[in-house]
C-alpha cells in the first residue's frame, strides 16, 4: 500500500471533516507492519447520535400509525373487497 495514497485520503478526510481510522499496513506480516501512519495511530471514528428508545406508550403509537398505513395499502383494500 502507498504511504502517498494513505497521506492523501487522511488529508480528505480532514478537509472533509471527516474521522480517520488507518487500520494497519497491507502486505503479509500486517501486524509486524503495524498502524502508525507519520508517526501517529490514527483512531478517529464519528459520533453515534443518540437514538432513545420510545416509551411503550409512544410504541404503541407508532404501530398504530403503521398498521393504519399498511391497511390503506391497495393491495389489502383488494382483499377486502
Amino acid at each position: 500500500m502507498s504511504q502517498e495514497w494513505v497521506r492523501s485520503i487522511s488529508d480528505q478526510c480532514q478537509a472533509a471533516g471527516v474521522p480517520f481510522f488507518f487500520k494497519q499496513w497491507g502486505g503479509f506480516k500486517k501486524k509486524a507492519a503495524g498502524r502508525e501512519l507519520d508517526g501517529r495511530t490514527y483512531d478517529e471514528v464519528p459520533e453515534r447520535p443518540p437514538h432513545p428508545v420510545p416509551s411503550p406508550a409512544r410504541r404503541r403509537e407508532m404501530i398504530a400509525e403503521v398498521q393504519g398505513l399498511v391497511s390503506d395499502l391497495p393491495i389489502n383494500k383488494a382483499a377486502t373487497s
